[in-house]
């Protein structure tokens, strides 16, 4: 199960000067807090859209919940939710 992660734009986040892939600070601390490894969805890339956007790999459904509840709280999140499953519904 995958959790994707979208940070806020810099404006929004109130002095946060990010460069694109960046992970903020907050988000690292709680990443280390809950034992997960952010990683970059679009690695490498320079567009800030594109770079904003970050996932997470949990075991399972608890813990996909645990880590979105305490993304959420988090001042640099925009959005943290569960990937859809890929293929036909």
């Amino acid at each position: 199960m995958y959790v994707v992660i979208r940070i806020k734009p810099d404006s929004m986040c109130e002095g946060l000067h990010l460069v694109p892939g960046e992970i903020p600070a907050d988000l690292r601390d709680a990443a280390s807090r809950l034992g997960i490894n952010i990683q970059p969805m679009h690695p490498g890339v320079t567009d800030p859209t594109l770079a904003s956007y970050f996932y997470v790999e949990t075991p399972d459904q608890p813990t996909a919940d645990r880590v979105i509840g305490q993304l959420q709280q988090l001042k640099s999140v925009e959005a943290a939710f569960l990937k859809p499953p890929e293929g036909p519904p």
